[in-house]
């Protein structure tokens, strides 16, 4: 396998345009607690695409989220206006999440 160098987001010419809007859910337990992040991605035309985010602990009946939605480019990612620090940072590891998931074609 080959490494790649760079920055993620200038990874995305490798995989836009998208098709199509996609979802990607991810169930973990830590701790007893399980929790279901859902990430979607949709494309904003050749060279943009939109991402979101939220988080569910069922056992819980408790949300986090959704955060979103900020637009990432091959430039890098616009941080949307009026979010707090916090859920700007959790905004950016969806957007490491999404776009890693893209390139493998998951």
């Amino acid at each position: 396998m080959r490494a790649m160098r760079g920055e993620l987001h200038e990874l995305l010419t490798t995989v836009l345009p998208l098709a199509r809007p996609i979802w990607f859910e991810s169930t973990v337990t830590t701790h007893g607690i399980k929790t279901i992040a859902g990430y979607g991605v949709v494309p904003m035309g050749d060279d943009r695409i939109e991402i979101c985010w939220a988080c569910y602990a069922p056992d819980h009946d408790r949300i986090v989220g959704p955060l979103g939605p900020a637009a990432v480019t091959t430039r890098g990612m616009e941080r949307p206006a009026d979010i707090a620090d916090e859920s700007w940072q959790e905004l950016r590891g969806a957007a490491g999440f999404i776009i890693r998931a893209l390139l493998l074609k998951l």
